[in-house]
């Protein structure tokens, strides 16, 4: 599944409760969408990639973020607004 074609313009947030449960929901994305996307310091990134599998920067694109929930206030309230122009979080 390609988000960029089912979602073009959401942009997700995943909250988790504690590192083990981030770590789990990571290699789980990393390995269902890894192929058209990037995850740089929990930042979600739709990309194209070469034949190397190395993300093309320039098709680089914000597609959402993992949370830890106990600092998703930090992150909420923090320089940019944080979630704005988010729509979804899990």
């Amino acid at each position: 599944m390609n988000l960029r074609n089912h979602l073009p313009n959401t942009k997700i947030g995943i909250c988790r409760t504690n590192d083990i449960k981030m770590k789990e929901s990571l290699s789980t994305f990393s390995s269902e969408y890894g192929a058209n996307h990037e995850v740089i310091k929990g930042v979600i990134y739709s990309c194209v990639k070469d034949e190397l599998g190395r993300a093309i920067k320039s098709t680089m694109k914000e597609r959402g973020r993992f949370v830890n929930i106990l600092n998703e206030h930090n992150y909420r309230s923090g320089a940019g607004g944080g979630f704005k122009d988010y729509n979804l979080i899990f």
